[in-house]
């Protein structure tokens, strides 16, 4: 070997004091395909969520596992019902789908004029006639448009957060959680009009 050969992990590097290392700022963005970058967001892509174009995301809905571990719901986001982001107790938040793409994880809706009060007196009393009806009454919605409806899985994005239920009550999220919440909402409030539903 020549004299100026040196092996790694033998040279001399300049002593840390004398760097002159500064924090960049990059900006944090949607990819093509839906994906964010740039976040600090795990990329954990599972194909099986993600059912077809979504007009959006308009709204936000954050979900609870009811679960104690990570583990549970990714195993139920492998069969194709999940969201779009779920939050580890640790903080950690994994894109599961990107966001061009719609995602199992809204049910049956009820009806937003119904539950506010506010539909007229014609449809209130339709949707009291049905009596116990969710499909019917998730039907008669879907027609309508957001956000005169609750968002749907066509037009809303879906944040899980890991989190155990009892009888009683869910589990609160943990401070990391609530960090990583509010930073996933924060870069979704980009290019969404509503934020925040609670699907339970």
């Amino acid at each position: 070997m020549s004299a100026k050969a040196i092996f790694v992990a033998q040279a001399t590097t300049t002593p840390v004091e004398q760097t002159g290392r500064a924090a960049i700022d990059v900006e944090t963005y949607v990819d093509e395909n839906g994906y964010v970058q740039n976040a600090g967001f795990v990329l954990k892509k599972i194909p099986a969520l993600e059912k077809g174009s979504m007009d959006g995301p308009k709204a936000i809905v954050l979900h609870r596992t009811d679960s104690k571990t990570l583990a549970s719901p990714l195993q139920s986001f492998e069969k194709g019902i999940g969201t779009h982001f779920i939050v580890d107790k640790d903080g950690t938040v994994y894109q599961t789908a990107g966001l061009l793409k719609k995602t199992h994880h809204v049910g049956k809706i009820k009806s937003r004029c119904y539950e506010s009060g506010t539909c007229s007196a014609d449809e209130a009393k339709q949707i009291r006639s049905w009596g116990w009806a969710p499909a019917k009454v998730h039907d008669h919605e879907k027609a309508k448009a957001y956000p005169e409806r609750y968002p749907m899985n066509e037009d809303s994005a879906g944040i899980e957060v890991v989190a155990d239920h009892d009888s009683a009550k869910w589990e609160e999220p943990t401070a990391e959680q609530s960090k990583s919440i509010r930073d996933v909402v924060s870069v979704l409030n980009g290019g969404v009009r509503d934020s925040g539903w609670r699907h339970l």
